[in-house]
């Protein structure tokens, strides 16, 4: 599956979208405990109404089914929209996560 030509690179417009949904940091969900650390990105699919009309994964084989939850997540969030030169229009944007991962300022917590 791919972003379809009419949504336009972040490179192309005069303002980025800018995400409106409220997201909870430590709202994401449990993931499987066979899923790998690691790292993939969602391409989204933003439309000139600010939804998100198609979300596209890139990950290798053991991070696609967190990408795959992930990315029922992502597809409910709405978007303040890109525009050209004042005009909303679709756009794309690529989002990284990782997952499994402690950042530098958090201390692993063991399992409970």
């Amino acid at each position: 599956m791919v972003i379809p030509v009419n949504y336009r690179k972040l490179s192309e417009l005069t303002r980025e979208p800018e995400l409106q949904t409220l997201v909870d940091e430590h709202g994401w969900p449990d993931l499987p405990s066979d899923v790998m650390p690691g790292s993939f990105e969602l391409e989204l699919a933003i439309g000139a109404d600010g939804v998100v009309d198609r979300v596209v994964p890139h990950c290798d084989e053991q991070h696609c089914l967190a990408a795959g939850i992930y990315m029922e997540i992502v597809r409910r969030w709405q978007f303040r929209p890109g525009e050209i030169l004042g005009q909303p229009t679709p756009s794309r944007l690529r989002l990284a996560f990782d997952v499994g991962i402690v950042a530098k300022n958090e201390t692993a917590q063991p399992p409970q």
